[in-house]
């Protein structure tokens, strides 16, 4: 009697790359920041317009000051992370790392990760039209080239098969000034969006 063939839940199905560097480094932090503390930059916005507003209806030495004060404080909602963005760049002394990423049916890794990443660790995915984000439940992100990914269909196939491993949807980079209501309510509350069960929960 013919065997049948089941193909191995570890053999990668698509593969992908990223040559990271202080610009890439910087998309990371800036899009994680904004990803998990979309609160903290909300704070600081309305904080900022406060100050603005006030400063300007004061209109005196003292109105100039919170009118400048939170112009700054409003232009400054990124220097967060572009400070943990240079403190990244300067430990590697130029010397960035080229990553290769193996996606499988379990999960994924890369050639400098020990164990593979589970999708039942996976707390959310970012598109930014040129790079993918997937993010675990400890913020750590992985950040992938959409060019570089390989295998059948390409990026956007690679993405319908994290959106079906996961459970979760794909987002865009997160803006303080283009917040939609649902978005406003997951950063606040730290929902990752998605309540159902996921795939990887049921064989636990």
């Amino acid at each position: 009697m013919e065997k049948s063939f089941v193909e191995p839940h570890n053999k990668a199905v698509f593969t992908a790359g990223i040559r990271y560097g202080t610009e890439t480094v910087r998309k990371l932090m800036e899009t994680q920041y904004g990803t998990f503390h979309m609160g903290r930059k909300l704070g600081q916005m309305v904080i900022g317009l406060v100050l603005i507003c006030v400063g300007a209806w004061l209109g005196t030495k003292v109105g100039v000051a919170a009118l400048a004060l939170g112009c700054i404080v409003v232009m400054s909602l990124n220097l967060r992370p572009r400070m943990q963005a240079d403190e990244i760049c300067r430990q590697y002394n130029g010397s960035f790392p080229n990553l290769r990423y193996s996606f499988t049916h379990t999960g994924f890794r890369t050639q400098q990760i020990s164990e593979e990443v589970s999708w039942g660790s996976v707390a959310r995915l970012i598109d930014d039209g040129v790079y993918l984000y997937i993010f675990d439940r400890h913020e750590t992100g992985y950040m992938v080239d959409r060019s570089t990914v390989k295998g059948s269909g390409g990026a956007d196939a690679l993405k319908a098969m994290l959106v079906r491993k996961t459970g979760l949807e794909w987002k865009k980079p997160s803006s303080v000034f283009k917040l939609r209501f649902r978005d406003l309510r997951d950063a606040l509350s730290g929902s990752d969006g998605y309540s159902g069960e996921r795939l990887d929960d049921r064989r636990r």
